[in-house]
């Protein structure tokens, strides 16, 4: 006989699914045994695995690590998931895995999304956001670095200043020149800024000790 034209049936063999033909065994692969968890109707493919309590998304081992089901149907259809992108439901249903149903998008598309649908907590459980007097801060204030409490006095070394600053346009001598030209008398704010291409305001806080205080 053919192998291609065997006819296996699933069954569960110890605590694995197999698949069963005759006196013949064969493991089941991930994705049939994600396929056999999934009860597909009109419009939503309900998951029928284990659902988190917490949000209700299907959870499954495949590929030998714990993942979330939607993300696994979207991936078996399409492929990889790109790096820091979410897998989003477009029929807000937690256990419903139908490909067709879900889209990427970035973390931030997700609390949007949550928002928009009144799935947020702050919606769904209002109660519970601690605003004005029940906000921590005004419950324990004790708790708050303020002052010389704050990383920022206690850990000053920390702190990336100047040329350190992944941002940084200047570097310090940049920064003693402008100063310098500066008192001359001869360079105005926005000839000193389109010189060294940056705004302004920027030069301004730049003379006045406002920005880069540290170089004198």
């Amino acid at each position: 006989m053919n192998p291609k034209n065997i006819k296996w049936k699933s069954e569960k063999y110890g605590r694995f699914m197999v698949e069963k033909h005759g006196c013949r065994l064969r493991r089941q692969t991930d994705e049939q045994r994600f396929w056999l968890k999934v009860k597909k109707t009109d419009m939503c493919w309900l998951w029928k695995g284990y659902l988190t309590r917490k949000n209700g998304y299907g959870k499954i081992s495949f590929n030998k690590k714990d993942q979330v089901a939607h993300r696994v149907s979207w991936q078996l259809k399409n492929g990889d998931i790109p790096t820091g992108m979410s897998v989003l439901h477009k029929c807000d249903n937690p256990p419903c895995v139908n490909p067709d149903h879900l889209f990427l998008g970035t973390q931030r598309d997700n609390v949007l999304d949550m928002v928009r649908k009144k799935r947020h907590w702050a919606f769904v459980k209002p109660e519970s956001a601690a605003t004005g007097e029940r906000h921590s801060s005004r419950t324990y204030p004790e708790r708050v670095a303020r002052g010389d409490r704050h990383g920022l006095r206690k850990h000053p070394e920390a702190v990336r200043r100047g040329e350190n600053s992944g941002t940084a346009k200047l570097t310090e001598e940049k920064v003693k020149e402008i100063r310098s030209l500066y008192k001359t008398g001869h360079y105005t704010h926005v000839v000193l800024g389109n010189m060294f291409k940056i705004s302004n305001q920027n030069i301004c806080k730049i003379i006045n000790f406002q920005r880069w205080a540290h170089v004198k």
